[in-house]
């Protein structure tokens, strides 16, 4: 159950990055929100923030739970992503910018490092886990871009948001099934 709900994780969280990082220039652009320097330039910091909140969630690793820490990074990416989504404001878009990327950070290798006891058991388990969260990667931008084609941009990039509230829900069954097998 738990490796399910993991893998549960890693493909909608992998479905949303991906996403992300393929459409928001053309997001931005299309929107005449910004223009393409300055999208690009937010694409650019999206990845050092990223960097950012990985060391931060290393960092923080060893002090909070990962259960607790999965659940704060998932909810903080869910609300940055809305922030980014509903205002056309330059320095709204870009703090949400920094809040999206810090928060997305220390998801996938939280969830991976939570997956220790059933891979130590199954080794063969890593490569499924991370096959299963690749489809997500490959999958999503898909959608998205059929979306889009269909009808706009905003609503392919919306499609995202689905993603990530069912990577929240994976979360929160993370958190009571770790509690189950406790």
């Amino acid at each position: 159950k738990h490796f399910w709900i993991s893998a549960g994780i890693l493909f909608f969280y992998l479905c949303a990055e991906a996403t992300i990082n393929g459409w928001i220039v053309k997001y931005f652009i299309d929107s005449n929100i910004m223009t393409r320097e300055y999208a690009q330039m937010l694409a650019s910091l999206l990845w050092v923030v990223i960097l950012a909140g990985r060391l931060t969630c290393a960092f923080l690793g060893d002090r909070i739970s990962k259960k607790v820490l999965l659940l704060i990074t998932s909810v903080g990416t869910t609300g940055f992503y809305l922030l980014l989504l509903s205002t056309q404001s330059l320095p709204v878009i870009t703090i949400a910018i920094m809040g999206l990327g810090f928060f997305m950070a220390g998801i996938y290798p939280t969830t991976i490092s939570n997956t220790g006891q059933f891979i130590k058991k199954y080794p063969m388990s890593m490569g499924v886990l991370l096959m299963l969260g690749g489809v997500g990667a490959i999958i999503m931008p898909i959608i998205t871009g059929a979306l889009s084609d269909s009808y706009g941009i905003f609503a392919g990039m919306s499609a995202i948001v689905v993603a990530i509230i069912l990577m929240v829900v994976c979360v929160i069954l993370n958190i009571f099934s770790t509690r189950e097998n406790a």
